[in-house]
This record gives structure tokens, sequence and C-alpha cells, in this order.
């Protein structure tokens, strides 16, 4: 993959409507699947490096449903992945999404732990069958488990929890997984402090 050249995204999704983007964007369906590639020109700060990679420890249960995607698409909306990140990373924000391609099963989260720790903590909820959390409802649902989720780090390198809130509240109203995913509501109000 040259440097100039974003990974290759394949959604389960009704073909989006990405034509406004422009020319650096190029669509391609096959079989219900939409194949987004994206051309980024040097000059951005993105590097083939900014993505969320496992730790390899042989102790995380995490690097298994890790998504290595640097590209994240939804319908008409982008966000680019800026950093390395790892199993272990802390202060970050995440998306969790369902290998299955249920389009409606994005859920963002933040936290100021290790992404591993917070994610043995989804896991947990998953296997307690524990319906009243929307991550468990979906994936202790009939024909999932806790092996169909994927975890990608949305943005790291955040200093406090308020960072990390006030982050996720604008991913989850970026990607309306209030409106249509698994968030419960539409994320921290700063103003809430």
């Amino acid at each position: 993959m040259g440097a100039d050249t974003c990974p290759t995204s394949i959604l389960n999704y009704s073909q989006p409507d990405l034509t406004h983007i422009g020319p650096a964007l190029t669509l391609q369906t096959t079989d219900g699947f939409v194949q987004v590639t994206a051309q980024v020109r040097s000059a951005t700060s993105f590097s083939d490096h900014d993505t969320t990679q496992p730790c390899h420890s042989n102790l995380c249960k995490t690097c298994w449903i890790t998504d290595t995607e640097a590209i994240i698409t939804r319908e008409n909306t982008i966000h680019q992945v800026h950093g390395t990140y790892s199993c272990n990373s802390a202060n970050v924000v995440y998306l969790i999404r369902c290998r299955k391609g249920c389009p409606k099963a994005w859920y963002i989260g933040e936290t100021v732990q290790m992404l591993r720790q917070r994610m043995n903590e989804h896991r947990s909820t998953i296997t307690r069958q524990d319906c009243s959390l929307p991550i468990g409802e979906h994936f202790s649902g009939h024909g999932h488990s806790a092996s169909n989720r994927r975890v990608s780090i949305l943005q790291g390198g955040l200093d406090d929890t308020r960072q990390c809130r006030v982050a996720g509240q604008r991913l989850i109203a970026k990607f309306r997984t209030h409106e249509d995913g698994l968030n419960q509501d539409p994320g921290f109000k700063s103003h809430d402090l």
C-alpha cells in the first residue's frame, strides 16, 4: 500500500452517497457491499501508521477484536484516525461495531482506562446478558456473542476525563449513534460540569 493511499473499508450497508466528498474518493459496489477507497495527499497529517493495533500480549482479550482501519465511514460520514493506538492506550474515544454488519450496532464510548480494561467490562456485560445496557442487549442477542464485536480508537491523546467526554460527545453527534446506534443518550454536555 502506497503512502498516499488509505486502507480500503468494506461496509455492509446500503450505498452511501459520498459523491459530495470530491475526486479523492472512489466507490465500488459488489454483492451489496460498498468498497470505499480514499486517496490522501501526503500534505495531510495522515500516515500509514495512524490506526489501532493489537498490543500482542498473550493475556489480552482485546487484540482479536481490534479493528485496524484508519478511515471509518458510515453513510455520508468519514472519520480519519490520527495517531497510533493499541489495546494499552488510555484517555481515548472508541467505537464498537458488530462484525455481522448490523448497521445500527455502532456504539461510541470514552474511557480514561486502558482500552482493554474497558473492553473487558463490555465483555462482562455481554457474558452476564445484561440487556439493560445496549451493548449487552445487542451482543447477547440471537446469533451474537462478545466475539462479534470489533473495536477501533477514534481519538486519543486526550488529557483527562473532561476531554474524553467532550470528544466522545462530538463523535456521537458526528456518527449519529444516539439517534441511529447503540448510544442511549447524546453524550456528555460540557455545561453539565
